[in-house]
């Protein structure tokens, strides 16, 4: 009989499904150390959701920057669930501080209303997130060198497609994360865009994207 999962592995399973499901595939001494990966991440990307202006997210930010720059500082976690998860991975030595603190900064975008100039700013974008989560998590299984490179690669194509996918939730809360340059090519603007008017103009930066 499988073991059953612990808290945090029942958190990324209930947000995030997808990345769930191929964690079921790893060894079983590595799980523990990907679910508290997972779950820190799920921790902030759902930062902008949760909050209703952006100073509020950068403050939520700022206290998972201070709590890992604590843990490195050789000082106890706070009390958190995802935080103690994050204490046992960086004892680990598989993952630093700094890869977690660059997670927390390339979050702080998520707050910018502003969209993204370009594919290549929201390539570089999805690359700092889901890129850099992939390579994470292939590092704590001890991938070698190209196949770290091939997993950053591998998650930066997920995250741009997890952005097409939530499109619609985001547009409902008044973001746009489609790049400008595409957008204006195919002659779409801001209002048409928030209006729910795309058509096949929006299903080719779509494509473009993908």
């Amino acid at each position: 009989m499988a073991a059953p999962l612990s808290p945090l592995g029942r958190e990324v399973r209930s947000q995030d499904h997808d990345r769930f499901l191929t964690l079921v595939f790893a060894p079983p001494e590595r799980r523990e150390a990907l679910f508290a990966l997972h779950a820190f991440n799920q921790e902030l990307a759902r930062t902008a959701e949760q909050v209703s202006e952006p100073l509020l997210g950068q403050m939520r930010l700022a206290w998972w920057r201070d709590g890992i720059e604590a843990m490195a500082a050789g000082e106890p976690p706070p009390e958190h669930p995802v935080m103690a998860g994050l204490a046992a991975l960086l004892a680990d030595g598989r993952v630093a501080a700094e890869d977690l603190l660059a997670l927390v900064e390339a979050r702080g975008r998520d707050l910018d209303p502003e969209g993204f100039a370009s594919l290549e700013a929201l390539a570089a974008y999805c690359a700092e997130t889901a890129g850099a989560l992939n390579r994470l998590h292939a590092r704590i299984l001890a991938a070698p060198a190209p196949e770290l490179a091939a997993a950053g690669e591998i998650g930066t194509a997920f995250g741009l497609l997890g952005l097409l996918r939530s499109y619609r939730g985001w547009l409902l809360r008044g973001r746009l994360w489609l790049p400008e340059d595409l957008l204006g090519a195919a002659g779409l603007g801001r209002g048409r865009l928030m209006e729910g008017d795309g058509g096949a103009a929006l299903a080719g930066v779509a494509e473009a994207v993908a």
